[in-house]
């Protein structure tokens, strides 16, 4: 998935989940089940080139919910687990 300088890879994804990023802006990085339980976060720091790699191994098969918010705004996607 690509949207605003952030690409998100695999998807659907196993026990990794790479965020990358082409804007360098403070900003975090959330990912939510259906039920609204967050299961993962990380942060961006600016003007520091820093991808972020979530450990997802621990959570179960399912669809998630994915957000990046920063300065500029908030990108949120539904993303799958294998």
């Amino acid at each position: 998935i690509e949207e605003a300088g952030y690409m998100i890879f695999p998807v659907p994804f196993e026990d990794q989940l790479t965020i990358q990023r082409a804007v360098y802006e403070t900003g975090t990085v959330e990912v939510h089940n259906t039920s609204g339980v967050l299961m993962a976060s990380d942060n961006f720091r600016k003007n520091k080139r820093n991808d972020i790699i979530l450990d997802m191994s621990t959570v179960p098969s399912g669809i998630y919910f994915i957000r990046i918010s920063t300065s500029s705004g908030t990108i949120s996607k539904t993303i799958n687990k294998n």
